[in-house]
């Protein structure tokens, strides 16, 4: 039975990559969006912690098969829609969705040279730090310390004149995590968060 439940989610997540892939060619990010997360709600039953344990082997398999420069490319931008896509869905089980999505980010990064891709780069480094903020099921002050750790690097390239919408976000996602943070002193974590706003 577990290797015919594997299977079946095997299969799934190739399809929803599949789906990803196909609609991605419309370059417009937020429809794809939509049509991804439309695609795994129909799919909600499948959502679940048996999925994350596939979701690594499917993962290989793509990246097996992405031998060019522009498979690799292509595939960095599936994984990170992917990502965002079951990090945004409200149903099925929200740390795996997380989790998921964390690999799926990281992933995208060993596919993203920064120097090349800096956009890319930027925002699927965003993605992975909100991941990290929202991730509840380990331990919460070593995410928060991989969340801030995640939007310093991506300040380092998008800075206020190169990329001045994404520097603000990360700016405001650092602060809302110093905010947070547990790690260090609480009145200078406060204080940092208000000098970064």
């Amino acid at each position: 039975i577990y290797s015919v439940k594997n299977s079946i989610l095997n299969l799934f997540l190739l399809e929803a990559f599949q789906h990803t892939y196909e609609n991605a060619l419309y370059k417009d990010y937020d429809s794809i969006l939509n049509l991804i997360r439309h695609y795994l709600l129909s799919h909600k039953e499948k959502l679940n912690s048996s999925l994350l344990e596939v979701f690594p082997k499917v993962i290989t398999k793509f990246l097996e098969i992405s031998t060019s420069a522009q498979e690799k490319y292509a595939l960095s931008i599936i994984l990170n829609l992917f990502g965002m896509a079951i990090q945004g869905i409200p149903i099925g089980e929200n740390q795996s969705n997380i989790e998921m999505a964390i690999l799926a980010y990281n992933q995208s990064l060993a596919l993203t040279k920064k120097e090349e891709m800096a956009g890319e780069w930027v925002s699927v480094m965003n993605n992975l730090a909100g991941a990290y903020f929202s991730r509840l099921g380990k331990n919460r002050a070593v995410n928060i310390e991989q969340a801030i750790q995640t939007y310093n690097e991506v300040i380092t390239v998008a800075t206020r004149s190169s990329m001045p919408a994404i520097w603000a976000a990360a700016m405001s996602n650092l602060a809302n995590s110093y905010n947070f943070r547990i790690a260090g002193d609480r009145s200078e974590n406060i204080e940092t968060a208000i000098k970064l706003c």
